[in-house]
């Protein structure tokens, strides 16, 4: 989620299932699903490969810059 309603835009258009795997693939991404939630200002993002041994997503969401 942006931190504002005025970001979405602007995340909706960098934040996108061929380029979030790049920002993370050191973390073992290999793919991710991608939808968009404008009513609620927010994104449902699943990436594949990612969370086993127990990360978390919040320790995902600053590869993402969120």
């Amino acid at each position: 989620m942006p931190y504002g309603p005025a970001l979405y835009p602007l995340l909706a258009a960098q934040v996108m299932e061929d380029n979030v795997p790049a920002l993370i693939r050191h973390r073992g991404a290999i793919a991710c699903q991608h939808e968009a939630l404008p009513l609620l200002n927010a994104f449902n993002i699943v990436i594949d490969e990612v969370l086993e041994g127990g990360v978390n997503g919040r320790a995902i969401a600053p590869c993402l810059k969120c």
